[in-house]
């Protein structure tokens, strides 16, 4: 796809603080989803573990409802027909944090430490 050069930049915080300058867009692409084109503007920027995000604005545009516990999208797109998203449901325990999470931390200076445990009675 062409890239539309912005009339303004943008500075964009990423989720480990940085800030990054964009001046480029990818106009009106179609994201899929369950066969249904639905368009969007894509801002090119490199984030670790995402491939896309889709912001406020993008999912007001196709009438998103979001059932954040169980992880469904639904869109309510042309003439009443509605198409469901269901992402992955993951349990975690809440000892676990995100390699985000330990990343913003090792920068601001955290010390870490990894184990690794075995049980020799088994």
């Amino acid at each position: 796809m062409p890239k539309c050069m912005l009339e303004k930049g943008l500075m964009i915080s990423s989720h480990l603080g940085e800030m990054v300058d964009i001046d480029e867009i990818y106009k009106e692409c179609n994201v899929q989803i369950k066969g249904q084109n639905l368009q969007v503007d894509l801002v090119p920027f490199t984030i670790q573990d995402f491939d896309i995000i889709l912001r406020m604005d993008w999912l007001d545009k196709h009438h998103a409802n979001m059932d954040c516990y169980n992880k469904i999208v639904t869109f309510n797109v042309a003439e009443g027909k509605k198409i469901e998203y269901k992402g992955e449901r993951w349990v975690i325990s809440g000892c676990i944090i995100s390699t985000m999470t330990v990343r913003t931390l090792l920068r601001k200076g955290c010390q870490a430490y990894l184990a690794y445990i075995i049980d020799s009675e088994k």
